[in-house]
């Protein structure tokens, strides 16, 4: 399976990641749902060091920060080389490089071998990709969990506000806009059907739908919450 776009496209595509990045302040403490799922699957404190985790599209380090605080070992990787930057100076600034090892790569071939990983987070990464990438992203995740490992990530689902976003039906992606919570990115928006078959080869396999407003009600972000497991 090959992606739909160019080399030469998805170099824009980064480009244009990495000026999102300098321009724009991102939230630097992970969502509330993915704190719990950690607290869920990785009760014991004390066996954490030996738990190998990977944030992928980890943007400017927010979670891979969260994951040294809390004691993982973890890789994180993202494509856009200005995020990298900026998460490596926060584990660094914070005393967690030692435990986060950060990568610029693309997700959609992960470098790393099969079976490696205890689990992988995804935090709105995935959807920032056409639906074949989609696709060879979550084939790889399953390659590099070890058996019985955990995946936790967040998909925006259709009720998410993209005022003035024109749609780009080729390739499902909704384009640049001005405005919303999701101003100048890319992303698609998922349906049910489409998470359950993104995750058909998983076991475990379980969805919430979480539902936010912004600005007084003026947006509206929905997103999806995919918890599942490779199998033993």
């Amino acid at each position: 399976m090959t992606s739909p776009f160019s080399a030469s496209v998805l170099e824009q595509r980064r480009a244009s990641w990495d000026e999102l990045f300098e321009s724009r302040e991102w939230g630097k403490y992970p969502p509330e749902e993915l704190i719990r799922f950690i607290a869920r699957s990785f009760p014991d404190s004390g066996q954490r060091k030996d738990k190998l985790i990977l944030d992928l599209g980890c943007g400017t380090g927010a979670c891979a920060w969260y994951l040294g605080r809390e004691g993982f070992t973890a890789h994180a990787i993202d494509g856009s080389e200005r995020a990298i930057e900026i998460a490596r100076a926060r584990l660094k600034h914070e005393g967690y490089q030692d435990q986060v090892t950060c990568h610029v790569g693309g997700m959609e071939n992960l470098p790393f071998a099969p079976n490696t990983f205890d689990a992988v987070i995804d935090i709105c990464a995935t959807g920032a990709n056409p639906w074949a990438d989609c696709l060879r992203i979550i084939e790889g995740v399953y390659r590099v969990l070890k058996p019985g490992g955990r995946y936790f990530g967040s998909f925006f689902a259709p009720g998410t506000s993209m005022p003035g976003a024109p749609f780009i039906s080729e390739c499902g992606l909704y384009g640049k806009h001005d405005r919303g919570p999701l101003a100048d990115a890319q992303t698609r928006l998922f349906s049910f059907k489409e998470m359950q078959d993104l995750f058909a080869a998983f076991t475990d396999f379980s969805i919430d739908r979480h539902l936010r407003t912004l600005n007084n009600q003026q947006y509206q972000v929905e997103l999806w919450n995919v918890s599942a497991r490779k199998p033993e």
